[in-house]
């Protein structure tokens, strides 16, 4: 977790506070392991770079994946995956490309990971996977972003980050989204922009 982004965080439990308190050891800019601490005692814990706020007290053991995963949405049949692929890709670069703001990512990572261009903007990834945060890690190395890149084990957090970008991959898109958020859909949706259609199958944009 980097360490500048820390004190942007509002604390789960009483949402007033930033989470300001670090008893931590550090790898260059970013916090390794330790444990955060809010201003009004609440204490969650960094393992691995991974900075678990989806539970107080969360300092179990490190949690792997058994396999890998693709990322792929199951909602897309095969035989359009190629299309799609084409589509999401266009759509990745268009949009990372659009801002240097800080990119709060929330949903499904791994897909946009793998296509995410060279870039210098930051990036924030919520999931709450573990195992496919450490598999997002393992993507920014090989893309040389590793210390771009910030993972969060949550289903979702505030920040006070006024200007960052915050986007929401086709699970768990809010009803609504104020312009600096946007949601990737897999379904229709009537307020929604349609990005690529093929047979019954649709991407879209809100």
């Amino acid at each position: 977790m980097l360490m500048k982004y820390i004190d942007t965080v509002l604390c789960p439990i009483c949402k007033a506070s930033r989470l300001w308190k670090l008893d931590a050891d550090f790898t260059d800019e970013r916090i390794a392991t330790g444990t955060v601490t809010c201003q009004n005692d609440h204490n969650w814990y960094v393992q691995e770079e991974v900075f678990r706020l989806d539970r107080e007290n969360s300092d179990e053991e490190m949690i792997f994946l058994d396999h890998p995963i693709t990322g792929f949405p199951p909602q897309i049949d095969e035989k359009v995956r190629g299309d799609f692929m084409i589509a999401f890709s266009r759509y990745v670069r268009e949009y990372v490309e659009s801002s240097e703001e800080p990119l709060i990512i929330i949903g499904s990572p791994v897909l946009f990971m793998k296509y995410l261009p060279e870039t210098n903007r930051d990036l924030i990834i919520i999931n709450s996977s573990e195992g496919i945060l450490r598999q997002v890690q393992e993507i920014a190395s090989s893309k040389r972003l590793y210390k771009q890149v910030s993972v969060i084990r949550a289903e979702n957090v505030e920040f006070l980050l006024a200007n960052a970008q915050r986007i929401y991959i086709f699970d768990g898109v809010p009803e609504t989204l104020d312009k600096n958020e946007t949601g990737l859909l897999l379904h229709r949706d009537a307020s929604a922009d349609v990005l690529w259609e093929k047979d019954n199958y649709i991407f879209m944009k809100k």
